[in-house]
């Protein structure tokens, strides 16, 4: 399978299925570091 090739971060977060309700300020914070680069 193909996967992709320019991951240029990943972080675990204290959460399961549902990171926007289980950790909303560390999720909008990956986000927001993501979409900024």
């Amino acid at each position: 399978p193909h996967y992709c090739s320019n991951i240029y971060k990943m972080r675990m977060l204290p959460c399961a299925h549902y990171p926007m309700e289980e950790a909303p300020d560390l999720t909008y914070q990956e986000l927001d570091e993501f979409f900024k680069s």
